[in-house]
């Protein structure tokens, strides 16, 4: 009975994720109209993969296997959609001298965005190649100041941010409490923005929580602001 379960939800899932892509390219077309080199980066980056990475899993594969994660659920990749992003910003005080990090960058779709529609100074840090590789090319090519780097996101150094995004939404227990040890230690006034999760810390005064639509379905978007340091940790 599982068994037949299981595949009945293989299927369900096989026939409507198509329907449920269109539905997010849809709803992202307002971005597209308001900036269309964002529209042009976003065709570039799809048929970059669509040819050269994404039907090769057995690249993909060897990518993350030369990493050598215990624990390589950090890697699950999900994307958040433009739309869904402008929404969770909305909420944010942007300026011209913000600093945006993306913790887990992917492909950099998101750190393309707040260049192209908030002129934001922008980070995007990922332990795949490929996509670090890739986004810099595309970068330079197109003339954007957005920077890809390859580093572990628990090693990243945070000083500088003052808007985190991370999509840790298959992050482990520990991986969370590690996250949550480094977000402490952010300026007070940075803003954070977690999917799926939410922190509890004396340090970090949630502002709103969002429903949203990701690649993987609705969910949460959870925005704080870190306040005065506190002593002590998760």
């Amino acid at each position: 009975m599982n068994i037949l379960k299981n595949i009945f939800g293989q299927l369900y899932i096989c026939f409507t994720y198509p329907f449920y892509l269109a539905f997010l390219f849809y709803r992202n077309l307002i971005v597209f109209y308001k900036n269309p080199l964002l529209l042009l980066v976003d065709i570039k980056i799809f048929f970059y993969y669509i040819f050269n990475y994404s039907l090769s899993i057995q690249r993909y594969e060897q990518e993350k296997a030369r990493l050598k994660i215990l624990d390589d659920s950090c890697l699950i990749y999900g994307e958040t959609p433009y739309f869904s992003l402008e929404k969770i910003l909305d909420n944010i005080p942007v300026t011209k001298d913000s600093v945006f990090f993306d913790l887990g960058c992917g492909k950099g779709r998101l750190c393309f965005y707040v260049e192209c529609m908030l002129n934001v100074k922008s980070f995007g840090f990922d332990l795949i190649p490929t996509y670090i590789k890739t986004a810099n090319k595309i970068a330079t090519k197109h003339g954007f100041a957005s920077k890809f780097i390859l580093k572990d996101i628990f090693a990243v150094d945070l000083k500088d941010v003052d808007i985190l995004y991370v999509a840790g939404t298959c992050f482990s227990k520990e991986q969370r409490k590690k996250l949550l040890n480094k977000i402490i230690s952010i300026r007070p006034g940075a803003w954070i923005i977690s999917t799926s999760y939410g922190f509890d810390h004396s340090s970090l005064k949630l502002k709103k929580e969002l429903d949203c639509w990701f690649s993987w379905g609705a969910g949460k978007a959870y925005i704080y602001q870190v306040m005065a340091h506190s002593s002590n940790t998760c």
